[in-house]
């Protein structure tokens, strides 16, 4: 240390500058390599796990996507007419001639049908089922029962997992149940990952169902964890895991995995380059650091006390200037800096003070521009609302329902009554069968035979009449509430009816189109608290918009001739309550879908629409139910507009739903 301290006195005063500065910068420039490449290497690591947890979520939306599929194919062959016919006759030839030709088609290791009794009509299975068995007693009951669901099920051994989906066969009522089941095979996982470098193993619990891993077989040594390095065959891998929901206890689980032979070489060759910056540091630092010292040494005393004066707000300090070097220089220049920091203080306040005033006018401004565009809006959306319609609908709803009620309630009981007379007088001519000739000559001349079979036909289609009269009131009643600013208790499904049955002038078949068919897949919904009014609107828009764009296509595209609207209705994997409208109408373009919620923003001719309705529908599901509404369109694919609402089951148990909810 001593020898050290009589070398640093022999210095010159800029080598004892430098020789510090290179070791503190060199020790920074050192631990900050380290801490670098240490952050580096763990980011390279964390990407390649987010890379991981994001191909691993494709492959479960893969996964799910292939159920979807199996989904629309069971559907399409639930609703074959003739697989309806076999299934009410019970005739197993028949379903095994349908349905035998469509599992090969499809490449179906499972087609089951049963009927109401879950008694099997059909049973058509691969192999592999018929070999290991397969657990489907839920499948089977809840086929049976009409619910329409999707699971992974597995042999006993967990071997093999299939994907299972059942839907509901029905005509008018319900005839039974139909089963559709493919296996999760390594083909299944390569199409899945095609294009990536990265290797897919599924998993039943702890045993391998399907793997793109050579030779993995059986059960693993190892319990799968969002992030982990794991070794399989001697080779190492990173690992994400990630699991399906499924009604069996038993766990489906994703691992996915990647090479680290790839992840090594890129830290490698992070590591070479920052040892490479760090040379290069090293060198520029003892260039930089002589260079500095050289410059600091001599004028360092003048300029420090300057440079305090200045920073204490002694803006009158001035160097001399009487050196033509570089000091003279810098002189000069921080005699010039304080001159101008004297200016720009003297224009920062007389602006500050005109950019103050110039803020406080504009603010001003912008708020009487808020104030006037949120009663525009409320102005506009209080016509959008249809209050003066709804109020219109409920008026006349009431003046019509009171008559209507008088005539169906007559109805009622005179029927009766003119069955009585019609019996007490062919009492009359059972025990007097010859009359006198002007009684003959009446009842021929008023037809009586005829008025004897015709008189309960017309009561009978009165009271039909008056009956349908009834519905409709009831309709235009429930779809124009007047409930604005509280909740109800209301059903979804009679809200859609009463808004179709409105509409039901504009999907009747004309002299210039088709009928435009409603499909109708309504799931049990239980009463919800809203506002069944607002809802109604809601429905209205997006109905309306549908038809609407069905009409423009079958003007413009000479080959459509199948319009239809399907409405679907149900919960989602989130235990929220979900509608869905879809049309096969032209579709929405691409460039335009994200403004559709936007305000007055319209694709219609001028007159024909004020772009509020979908802005206010929009606000109606988000603002005053919490919920979401979703668009999805494909250009000449049709749209569908998606809506879910928040459910809460502790708030909509049945004993808390009073009897008269609508």
């Amino acid at each position: 240390m001593m020898q050290f301290l009589r070398f640093y006195r022999r210095l010159s005063l800029r080598q004892k500058i430098v020789l510090p500065f290179l070791a503190v910068f060199m020790t920074i420039l050192l631990i900050g390599a380290m801490a670098i490449g240490y952050w580096l290497t763990q980011t390279l690591e964390q990407q390649g796990y987010a890379e991981l947890e994001d191909f691993s979520r494709r492959v479960q939306s893969d996964l799910q996507a292939s159920q979807e599929a199996l989904i629309a194919k069971a559907q399409v062959l639930a609703d074959q007419p003739s697989i309806r016919q076999a299934v009410a006759k019970g005739d197993r030839a028949a379903l095994m001639q349908a349905l035998l030709p469509a599992k090969a088609e499809l490449k179906l290791d499972w087609v089951k049908v049963l009927d109401l009794q879950a008694q099997n009509l059909l049973d058509l299975q691969n192999e592999t089922i018929q070999q290991r068995g397969l657990l489907d007693p839920k499948i089977s009951t809840s086929a049976a029962k009409g619910i329409a669901l999707d699971d992974w099920v597995s042999t006993p051994d967990d071997a093999r997992t299939f994907g299972v989906v059942t839907v509901p066969i029905k005509s008018k009522t319900l005839m039974g149940g139909l089963i559709l089941g493919q296996e999760l095979t390594h083909s299944n996982l390569v199409r899945i990952a095609q294009g990536s470098s990265k290797q897919i193993v599924v998993l039943s619990g702890q045993q391998v169902v399907a793997s793109m891993v050579e030779n993995l077989q059986g059960s693993i040594a190892f319990t799968p964890r969002s992030q982990q390095r794991i070794t399989i065959q001697g080779q190492q891998f990173l690992a994400t895991s990630l699991e399906i929901p499924r009604w069996s206890d038993r766990t489906l689980t994703i691992l996915v995995l990647s090479s680290t032979q790839t992840l090594e070489a890129a830290q490698k060759v992070l590591w070479i380059r920052l040892l490479g910056v760090l040379l290069l540091g090293g060198l520029l630092i003892t260039l930089v650091g002589f260079r500095i010292a050289g410059m600091i040494t001599r004028p360092i005393t003048i300029l420090t006390q300057a440079t305090q004066s200045l920073a204490a707000g002694n803006l009158d300090r001035a160097l001399p200037v009487d050196r033509l070097d570089e000091v003279g220089k810098l002189s000069n220049a921080f005699n010039q800096m304080a001159e101008q920091l004297r200016h720009l203080f003297a224009v920062l306040e007389a602006a500050n003070s005109q950019l103050e005033q110039r803020v406080e006018e504009r603010t001003q401004e912008l708020s009487e521009a808020l104030n006037q565009l949120k009663k525009t809006q409320a102005q506009m959306i209080q016509a959008e609302k249809m209050s003066s319609l709804g109020k219109l609908v409920a008026g006349i709803a009431h003046e019509i329902n009171n008559p209507v009620t008088f005539i169906y309630g007559n109805l009622e009981h005179l029927e009766p009554a003119t069955q009585k007379v019609l019996e007490l007088i062919d009492l009359y001519q059972l025990y007097y069968p010859k009359t006198e000739a002007d009684i003959e000559n009446r009842l021929t001349e008023i037809e009586w035979d005829y008025l004897r079979q015709d008189i309960p036909a017309m009561l009978n289609s009165m009271r039909i009449g008056s009956q349908r009269i009834r519905e409709i009131v009831l309709s235009l009643r429930n779809f124009s509430r007047l409930d604005e600013a509280e909740t109800k208790w209301a059903d979804i499904h009679q809200g859609l009816e009463s808004t179709l049955l409105i509409l039901r002038h504009r999907l009747n078949a004309n002299s210039t189109r088709p009928q435009i068919e409603v499909e109708r897949n309504y799931g049990e919904l239980p009463p919800i608290l809203c506002h069944p009014g607002l809802l109604n609107q809601v429905f209205m828009n997006i109905l309306t918009n549908a038809i609407d764009a069905l009409e423009d296509r079958l003007k413009t595209d000479p080959s459509f001739t199948r319009p239809y609207i399907f409405i679907s209705t149900g919960f989602t994997q989130r235990n929220r309550i979900k509608i869905v409208i879809a049309d096969n109408g032209p579709g929405i373009p691409e460039d335009i879908q994200s403004q559709i919620f936007d305000p007055f923003f319209t694709t219609k001719p001028v007159g024909q629409g004020t772009g509020m309705g979908m802005s206010i529908s929009y606000q109606i599901i988000t603002e005053k139910h919490q919920g979401n509404l979703i668009c999805r369109s494909t250009p000449g694919n049709g749209c569908e507009f998606k809506i879910l609402l928040p459910y809460n089951p502790q708030r909509t148990n049945r004993s808390d739903i009073p009897i008269n909810a609508q």
